[in-house]
């Protein structure tokens, strides 16, 4: 993730042969995650240990996890990413749906014209199809929510909750425990939206954070999902 960042701020913006449009914006991030996975298959730059450290170290962050209680499967307080180390307080979350991004996290232009914070992602997703829990939790809501249209949230560790929005069908209820991968219901297209697809959000400490980071996007593995 952090190679990928690195490569598209040092990249020049404007005047380039594949700027302008989505075309554009998508040919450029598969360049920058193909170069940034290549760098980080054949050892990275080198800055994992640093990071290590500024973070307290491997041991403290393994035992902060351990801490939590929870069976490993189900801890989601740290985050292995492709420079090899964990990074406390982020947590592993799976594809809720298969679908690749149509809409990222940040601001946007709104139904009214206004900008405004996107505050999740939007994952392409056929009407009907099912939607999987990113992770294990509780379900602190299940039913309508205003703009969200049928909304399902689940509660994870460390102050950390996920939203999947828009939702035709819901297939669980308030105050059940959910496994990683467990459908919640089915994709549709209610409340503000412009047709089927799934709004899917995390907050933490009731914050919203960019999911990107948290989903394998743009893992080798994850690509032919894309």
């Amino acid at each position: 993730f952090f190679l990928r960042r690195l490569l598209a701020e040092a990249r020049p913006q404007g005047g380039g042969l594949v700027d302008g449009g989505f075309a554009g914006d998508t040919f450029k991030q598969m360049l920058d995650e193909a170069v940034a996975d290549k760098v980080a298959s054949a050892g990275g730059l080198g800055m994992a240990d640093m990071f290590a450290a500024q973070l307290g170290g491997k041991g403290a962050i393994s035992a902060t996890a351990a801490a939590s209680g929870l069976p490993a499967p189900h801890q989601v307080a740290s985050f292995t990413g492709e420079l090899g180390d964990e990074i406390a307080g982020m947590p592993r979350f799976a594809m809720p749906v298969p679908g690749h991004v149509t809409s990222k996290y940040g601001p946007r232009v709104g139904h009214t014209g206004e900008t405004h914070l996107h505050k999740g992602l939007d994952l392409s997703s056929k009407l009907g199809d099912p939607v999987a829990a990113a992770a294990a939790g509780t379900v602190t809501h299940a039913g309508p929510a205003g703009d969200y249209g049928n909304l399902v949230t689940v509660r994870h560790a460390d102050g950390f909750e996920t939203r999947y929005a828009h939702l035709s069908a819901i297939g669980v209820a308030t105050g059940q425990a959910v496994e990683a991968g467990q459908a919640l219901g089915q994709v549709g297209s209610t409340g503000l939206s412009d047709g089927p697809h799934l709004h899917f959000e995390v907050r933490q400490d009731g914050d919203a954070v960019n999911p990107s980071a948290l989903l394998p996007l743009n893992r080798s593995g994850s690509r032919a999902n894309r």
